[in-house]
């Protein structure tokens, strides 16, 4: 319906269709908070005509010197005249809860569609400053409070791609975010392997506090091992990680270099590490023991790494490295093209937009993608210095500015 096909399909794509659903709701789905609101007015009024209706009966009943039963007018005042009291209209009264347990979401959906969110945020706003009131704090105060954050930091994203909703504002909300729990359902199926968010929203920034686990600086290098189940990360800390690819849990530390860690790379059989580092040296690691085992000067930092197909060499953007067993290993400097003449080769090149296959980091670092269209959206915190996709195009490592290792695994794409 509206030719959301994708989880990453922007507004502008939507198409209503000729019988559109929310032509008859669109009006109660924005301002039915406001309604709400001025029914708690006129029930107000109403309480406090009967309030002044039963002073005028204890008057009365005191100047003829009767002894009224209270009974009926008792029940008058805790009915309300027939209408609910306030605690029992919103709070105790579940409509108003079930439905943000049970269409939150799909409420969202509908905002955006309806380029409603503004009025969705006042609403929601509106609606927690209506049970502030109450004396007590509810389930309800609970829900509509992290409904109010859950719209207010996802927002920009909903507002774009509508079904972001159920896809990047699930990964990135707190763990024991209410919205996030009551949804599970609407977890994106092909994801099966996301990162752990914080347990909780930020008080001033809204955004989910995250347990920084990782590095303690901003990670400058990722990449999967040969059969993508393990992960290597570097850092401006001057270490490198390593990491389960199907638990995200971090399974080494190698420190040993006096800089930042620009590039790292496994062998072909991931039983080592390569590591190249702002101090002008590269290290060679057992990707077991974490002992280093080789180190070269080759004074300048290195950027990029990669061993040869029998792990005998390690090719490098200064040279081409001999990994052998003798304690002078040779460096190889490349001549086969100069530097000049390959700018001038590049340049010359005509360029076209690559078509990809399984999962990527969209040009702009704003999206996961998913065979070349946008998927997951990634919040400015969540953003990679760094990525790298695993073999097949089923996991995505993003090394992020806070030296967070986010690592992403997804189901196979139905061929079908």
């Amino acid at each position: 319906m509206y030719s959301l096909r994708a989880l990453g399909t922007p507004i502008d794509r939507a198409k209503r269709p000729t019988s559109d659903p929310l032509a008859a709701v669109g009006y109660s789905c924005i301002y039915w908070v406001d309604h709400l609101e001025e029914s708690v007015k006129v029930e107000a009024l109403l309480r406090m005509l009967c309030l002044y209706w039963l002073r005028l009966v204890y008057l009365f009943w005191g100047l003829v010197g009767g002894s009224p039963s209270f009974t009926k007018a008792g029940g008058l005042w805790q009915g309300g005249v027939g209408i609910s009291t306030l605690d029992g209209n919103i709070e105790d009264h579940d409509a108003v809860g079930a439905f943000l347990r049970e269409r939150y979401l799909y409420w969202l959906e509908a905002l955006s569609l309806l380029r409603g969110m503004t009025e969705g945020i006042l609403a929601i706003q509106k609606l927690e400053f209506l049970l502030q009131k109450r004396l007590r704090a509810t389930e309800l105060q609970e829900l509509v409070h992290d409904g109010y954050r859950f719209i207010r930091y996802h927002r920009a994203t909903i507002e774009q791609s509508p079904l972001q909703a159920y896809g990047s504002a699930m990964i990135f909300s707190p763990s024991r975010s209410v919205i996030k729990q009551l949804f599970k359902h609407e977890w994106p199926r092909n994801i099966t392997i996301a990162p752990e968010m914080g347990a909780d929203w930020n008080a001033h920034t809204g955004a989910c506090l995250q347990t920084l686990e990782g590095h303690n600086d901003r990670v400058s290098s990722v990449v999967f091992s040969q059969d993508s189940s393990r992960v290597a990360s570097g850092s401006s800390d001057k270490t490198i990680k390593t990491w389960d690819a199907h638990t995200g849990a971090c399974l080494q530390t190698l420190e040993g270099h006096n800089d930042r860690v620009s590039s790292v790379v496994f062998s072909q059989d991931s039983s080592r590490v390569a590591s190249g580092s702002g101090d002008d040296t590269i290290k060679i690691w057992d990707a077991h023991t974490v002992a280093c085992l080789q180190t070269f000067t080759v004074g300048s930092a290195v950027y990029n790494l990669s061993f040869d197909t029998t792990g005998s060499s390690l090719h490098t953007d200064v040279g081409i490295v001999a990994l052998r067993d003798s304690p002078t290993p040779t460096l190889t400097i490349s001549k086969n093209v100069a530097a000049s003449e390959l700018q001038f080769l590049r340049a010359s090149q005509s360029s076209q937009s690559p078509e990809y296959q399984g999962s990527g980091i969209s040009s702009d670092g704003f999206w996961i993608t998913r065979g070349s269209q946008n998927w997951i959206w990634l919040p400015p915190a969540y953003r990679p210095l760094c990525s790298a996709v695993g073999r097949s195009g089923i996991a995505v490592v993003i090394g992020c500015q806070s030296g967070r290792v986010l690592i992403f695994g997804f189901a196979p794409e139905d061929p079908n």
